[in-house]
């Protein structure tokens, strides 16, 4: 919004200029146009999409998870989980700060580590301790967006998608899920606690990512990379997903570690 706010500020001060705009302030009025009209658009999406549905916003819980154990931290669960493998190659898709990445590699796990910001990403060069150090340079740290980053089929054996899934638009959920299906996949997902609407055979919620424009979202390491709007599913809603991409089985890990925050275990077919 500040950066809105501070956009209109400079066309205010052109407009009152005597001189004709340049042709960067005119771009950047049609700029703040587009992103305007993108948001309009959005926003008249969802309404249709609820009046689809026939029913303003559920209020009951319908579909909530069980209450979450607060005394489990989600990177024990991480640890406990993996700790069950023999360690391979392991792909991290929006790693984020690198925690997950950086507990895989300290169990020998050979790993990947893919996000679009970099801005979170530890630095060995500015740690104190040389091990970690050595940890943080033992991980291949790759910038791209993960719609587009190609998993090729055996190249890993685990495949996380952690804290991510929920931050996606529908249509990518699916393809991202299917070219993972033949590995196996752990996912960390927020889950919708009832029915808002209701996509083709999936259920749950329309959520508005942080930030008015692209701009703002980029700055903002815990919003969406591009999309304005993500898609949370309800736990049947979920796994039906995961069922309808390719993989066999899909084994919930409760109690939640947060509320309607868990991690699923996806197989990939036998």
């Amino acid at each position: 919004m500040q950066q809105i706010q501070g956009i209109l500020q400079r066309i205010q001060d052109l407009v009152q200029r005597p001189k004709q705009e340049s042709d960067a302030e005119k771009h950047l009025a049609r700029e703040l146009e587009h992103e305007r009209w993108k948001r309009r658009r959005i926003q008249s999406k969802m309404k249709r999409l609820r009046k689809r549905a026939g029913a303003p916003a559920v209020t009951e819980r319908t579909h909530a998870l069980p209450e979450p154990d607060t005394s489990v931290n989600k990177y024990q669960i991480f640890h406990n989980l993996i700790s069950l493998f023999k360690p391979g190659k392991m792909l991290d898709l929006g790693a984020g700060k690198g925690n997950f990445s950086l507990a895989a590699a300290k169990l020998g796990w050979e790993v990947t580590a893919v996000d679009a910001r970099t801005v979170r990403w530890p630095d060995p060069e500015t740690e104190e301790d040389p091990d970690h150090a050595e940890l943080i340079r033992s991980i291949r740290w790759v910038q791209a967006d993960v719609r587009g980053f190609p998993t090729r089929s055996g190249e890993y054996d685990l495949i996380c998608i952690l804290g991510l899934l929920h931050h996606l638009e529908m249509d990518d959920q699916i393809e991202l899920l299917k070219r993972c299906s033949d590995t196996l996949t752990l996912l960390d997902v927020r889950i919708a606690p009832e029915v808002v609407i209701r996509e083709g055979p999936y259920e749950g919620e329309y959520k508005s990512e942080p930030g008015e424009t692209r701009e703002e979202r980029d700055q903002i390491p815990q919003a969406a990379w591009g999309n304005e709007v993500s898609f949370r599913h309800t736990e049947e809603s979920l796994v039906r997903l995961a069922r309808d991409c390719g993989y066999s089985k899909v084994m919930p890990m409760k109690p939640p570690h947060r509320l309607d925050y868990m991690f699923y275990l996806c197989l990939p077919p036998p």
